[in-house]
């Protein structure tokens, strides 16, 4: 599920005042795009459709004539004022799809992301952004995994008498406690 889609909820809170069609990146289109002067510095805060422990960032850049990312940071957080700086890459100069890995990133509503330079900066005036696309686990993902790695499974997968600390299980044969 891509949590930073237009159809699933999620809105381009705030942009970089030089870019224009921001909304652009949430939206499946080889036609749209974020559009920026390959200048200035760029940024899109995004409110993702619910909140999410992001494990993949997918970037995509179609348009031929124009500078794509370089260098770029992604900032998370639960409150669009409260995003910290989680990790920074470096993308390939080329077109199409570009994914990036985000190891145990925090539960996150919202996601910034910060261009810090433009790949085609000698050759064109503007650089853009396709589409962005933000993968993880939701809120319940989460509990869930923690719950099975931590006491509730043992290592069969079935449930362990006593998991929560109360020496659980049902007593008697007729299934009360």
């Amino acid at each position: 599920l891509n949590y930073a889609a237009l159809s699933s909820g999620s809105v381009v809170l705030d942009s970089s005042p030089s870019t224009k069609n921001a909304l652009s990146i949430l939206q499946p289109s080889k036609d749209k795009y974020a559009i920026s002067p390959c200048s200035t510095s760029s940024y899109f805060t995004v409110g993702l459709s619910e909140s999410v422990s992001p494990s993949r960032i997918v970037l995509a850049s179609w348009e031929k004539y124009s500078g794509s990312i370089a260098n770029f940071t992604v900032s998370l957080g639960e409150a669009p004022n409260t995003v910290k700086p989680f990790a920074q890459f470096e993308a390939e100069q080329t077109l199409g799809i570009q994914s990036f890995n985000l190891t145990s990133a925090p539960l996150s509503r919202y996601l910034r992301l910060s261009v810090l330079s433009w790949h085609g900066t000698s050759l064109e005036h503007y650089c853009t952004l396709s589409e962005l696309r933000v993968y993880g686990l939701s809120v319940s993902e989460v509990m869930k995994r923690e719950w099975e790695e931590g006491k509730g499974r043992d290592k069969e997968g079935g449930y362990r008498e006593g998991s929560d600390g109360s020496g659980g299980g049902l007593d008697d044969a007729d299934g009360t406690d």
